[in-house]
């Protein structure tokens, strides 16, 4: 396996050194592939840097790696456009690994950050976690160069900073303080009011409903592969007579679970969705610093910590920090629900350790931060006639 790894790697790098004959561009390419669209993060980036910085250009890529055959050729494919992309640009942006990234020999002035995709720091990834259950083998993440060829890497807190070094197996220098840009979106009537709309306008039963909505989030579990009888028990469970069920599962999830009055939605991110929510309920999931910023009832559904924790484990000490969050019984979870226990002087306390406090546009400062950096970049390799 390793040997056919390396044979692609070689045929790779051979066809990318061709791609760079190419001239470069002043351009920043952004890639994803956690979702089939662009992320929200980059939308904003790229419109920042199109507003302040014009004469950069902006490229989007973004596309799924799903199993099966067909589906991984047509990633292979998708490959080789982002190779031309990246051979003929001066930076890239990502939200996830890129094999593309990794296993590339890229010119000296590429500037290549790793933006990860989910704030704060809660179960642990990338090398936190080779030869896990949940995470990639050892063998896997050396063969294809899991996470390598770095300039920085962006971390929400100073907090974080450490556990993002470890996940990425990068030095602490490189890892910077720079919260996602959607979390400006926070703080921004227009676009809550633009998204309710969108939201009901496809669901328009939420906007006339008088009773309460929650939105349910549970976190992808890689191990699992059918459907989780403590999950769809809950969705079971809820009172539709006094709540509307909300269910945005991962956007990777195959699993399915059902229940008719109920709402699984697949075309609004879990953060879109906390702007109509009156209660947010989650598990291990690092939306719940999201839902954390709207300052509402948030609750965490972990049936099966234990399990979890084995294969996975966190960076912070989950029943500590969240203690009077935590649920592991359904009924309890639903009770504490209607009587409106929540603990709100525990979710201020995280996010002080999580997100770093605004100061201006975090969209902005990481624009001024990519462009700043590019054209160091150029500059330091012009003086040496690379």
């Amino acid at each position: 396996m390793s040997f056919v790894i390396k044979i692609g790697i070689l045929f790779l790098n051979i066809l990318y050194s061709i791609l760079k004959i190419f001239p470069m561009e002043k351009k920043i390419v952004y890639i994803s592939r956690e979702l089939d669209k662009p992320p929200v993060d980059f939308l904003l980036l790229k419109a920042d840097i199109e507003k302040r910085y014009p004469d950069y250009k902006n490229v989007i890529l973004c596309k799924t790696l799903k199993k099966g055959i067909v589906s991984k050729f047509k990633y292979i494919l998708h490959m080789f456009r982002q190779m031309y992309h990246i051979a003929t640009a001066q930076a890239v942006i990502l939200d996830t690994y890129c094999i593309a990234v990794s296993i590339l020999r890229h010119r000296k002035s590429l500037l290549i950050i790793q933006m990860w995709h989910a704030l704060g720091a809660l179960k642990k990834f990338g090398y936190s976690i080779v030869d896990k259950p949940e995470g990639t083998s050892k063998k896997i993440a050396k063969a294809l160069k899991m996470h390598y060829n770095y300039s920085y890497v962006f971390a929400s807190s100073e907090y974080c900073r450490k556990f993002f070094s470890e996940a990425f197996a990068q030095s602490i220098d490189t890892v910077k303080i720079f919260p996602l840009p959607r979390v400006d979106l926070f703080y921004d009537s227009t676009y809550k009011a633009k998204v309710c709309r969108k939201i009901y306008s496809l669901y328009p039963r939420l906007y006339k409903s008088k009773k309460k909505i929650i939105v349910y989030a549970p976190t992808f579990r890689k191990e699992i592969s059918s459907p989780l009888d403590e999950i769809q028990q809950f969705i079971d469970a809820v009172d539709y007579d006094n709540y509307e069920l909300i269910v945005k599962l991962h956007p990777i999830e195959q699993i399915k679970y059902k229940n008719l009055n109920a709402i699984f939605d697949t075309h609004f991110s879990s953060f879109e969705m906390f702007y109509v929510a009156d209660i947010i309920i989650s598990d291990y999931s690092a939306v719940i610093f999201e839902g954390m910023l709207f300052r509402k009832p948030i609750y965490l559904y972990a049936f099966d910590y234990k399990t979890y924790n084995r294969n996975r484990e966190f960076y912070v000490d989950y029943q500590r920090i969240f203690d009077g969050l935590i649920y592991t019984d359904c009924a309890k979870l639903l009770e504490s629900i209607d009587q409106n226990s929540y603990r709100e002087d525990i979710t201020e306390n995280i996010l002080e350790k999580m997100i770093q406090r605004k100061e201006k546009s975090y969209t902005e400062s990481i624009s001024d931060f990519i462009i700043h950096s590019v054209k160091q970049n150029q500059e330091l390799n012009c003086e040496r006639g690379v």
